[in-house]
C-alpha cells in the first residue's frame, strides 16, 4: 500500500510539475508577445514621431525659406529704391500732372538734414504737409513710397 501510495503521490506530483512547467511557459510565451508588441509599438511610436518631427522639420524649413525670399526681395527692393532716390537731387519728387509745379526741385538750396523746417517723414516743403500728395513720392531715406494720401 505505501507503494501505491508513493506511486499516487509521484504521479501527481509529476502531474503538478508538468502542470506548472506548461505555465511557465505560456507565461513566457505571453511575456514574449507582450515584449514582442511593446517592442512594435515603440518601434512605430518612435518612427511616427520621427516621421513629424522630419514633416514639422520640412514645414519650419520652407517657411524659413519663403521668409528669406522676401526679405531678400525686399532688401533688394530698397536698394533699388535708394539708388533712385540718391540719383535725385534733394526735395524732388514727382507731381500730379494737375500740378502747377511738377517735376520741379522744392527748395533746392535747402538739405533737410541742416535745416529745421524739413521732416524726416518726407521730402519736400512745410507748405506741402496736409496736401495731397503725388501720384509717386520717395519720403526720406527710408524709401518709402505714398501711393495716395497726406503729407504728414
Amino acid at each position: 500500500m505505501e507503494k501505491a501510495q508513493y506511486e499516487r503521490v509521484q504521479f501527481n506530483l509529476n502531474q503538478e510539475l508538468i502542470d506548472y512547467r506548461d505555465r511557465v511557459d505560456d507565461l513566457y510565451e505571453l511575456t514574449n508577445k507582450t515584449s514582442e508588441r511593446t517592442i512594435e509599438y515603440e518601434r512605430e511610436r518612435i518612427a511616427t514621431e520621427r516621421g513629424l518631427h522630419a514633416e514639422a522639420k520640412r514645414w519650419l524649413m520652407q517657411e524659413v525659406s519663403e521668409r528669406d525670399n522676401k526679405v531678400s526681395s525686399l532688401r533688394l527692393e530698397l536698394r533699388n529704391r535708394h539708388a533712385v532716390q540718391s540719383l535725385l537731387p534733394i526735395g524732388f519728387y514727382r507731381q500730379r500732372d494737375d500740378r502747377e509745379d511738377a517735376g520741379k526741385l522744392k527748395d533746392p538750396g535747402r538739405h533737410r538734414d541742416h535745416s529745421p523746417e524739413w521732416s524726416d517723414r518726407h521730402v519736400g516743403s512745410r507748405e506741402d504737409i496736409g496736401k495731397p500728395t503725388a501720384d509717386y513720392c520717395v519720403q526720406g531715406e527710408t524709401g518709402q513710397e505714398e501711393l495716395s494720401g497726406f503729407w504728414r
